[in-house]
């Protein structure tokens, strides 16, 4: 069964994620993955390699941007 997994990044423990959170909830979602950190790569990113290990051939993932200003 296909299952839908959500990914949200901010760059600081400062910042919101409930508009990530609602378009992800929209979406479908089972279970959404959050990282707060910065940074222009992956590898201190918990939460995406959580995410990624029990993704599934098959699964869907979604991630909402946040529009920075």
């Amino acid at each position: 069964m296909t299952k839908k997994y959500g990914y949200v990044r901010v760059s600081t423990a400062q910042q919101k994620t409930d508009i990530q959170y609602e378009e992800l909830r929209h979406y479908g979602v089972c279970q959404i993955f959050v990282d707060k950190t910065s940074g222009t790569t992956t590898e201190n990113r918990e939460a995406l390699q959580n995410l990624l290990e029990i993704a599934q051939r098959g699964d869907e993932i979604g991630r909402a941007v946040q529009q920075e200003c």
